[in-house]
């Protein structure tokens, strides 16, 4: 299995028994975790770009529909509705255990503190919470948000953060 399907596997095993857990969650501690990865590493964990979509960023549907797609196929994933407050909420679940070892220890590390994060989080309250991203608010509908705009922010720059930058380019160039 791939590290894309592991970490789905993982993230759905890991939060099965939360009763907020739902597609929307699912969907934004997959970018969570893509993001923080490659913002402390320069790489993220699964293959997945990410867009806008009315409920926040998701991974881009035609890459994660057909993994997800196969995987059902292959029955190591399915997606459960239930009731919730009236509601049919859609929860992506796992079917066989996810082989753990394809992430390293700091990989896990992650993971884990992402899938903490967001464990009692509802899906109206996660999305709420990534439309406050700057390169969700600024994008068009269904556009791809570019991993290095995670960290875009509204504020001015302070001297400390110009003196880092400034010995960063000095570093190399």
């Amino acid at each position: 299995m791939s590290k894309s399907e592991n970490l789905m596997l993982y993230v759905c095993d890991k939060l099965k028994n939360e009763d907020t857990f739902g597609s929307t969650v699912f969907n934004k501690v997959l970018y969570y975790v893509d993001n923080i990865s490659y913002l402390k590493t320069g790489k993220t964990i699964s293959e997945f770009k990410y867009i806008k979509q009315k409920n926040g960023p998701t991974p881009e549907p035609r890459q994660f529909l057909s993994l997800r797609d196969s995987m059902m196929l292959a029955q190591k994933f399915r997606i459960d509705e239930k009731d919730y407050f009236g509601k049919i909420k859609k929860v992506p679940t796992n079917t066989v255990e996810p082989d753990v070892s394809c992430f390293n220890k700091s990989e896990r590390e992650l993971i884990d503190s992402i899938i903490t994060a967001f464990k009692t989080i509802n899906g109206t309250v996660a999305s709420d919470f990534s439309h406050s991203e700057i390169a969700w608010d600024i994008a068009k509908d269904r556009e791809e948000l570019p991993l290095y705009t995670y960290m875009l922010s509204a504020e001015s720059a302070t001297e400390n953060d110009v003196e880092w930058a400034n010995s960063v380019v000095n570093v190399h160039y």
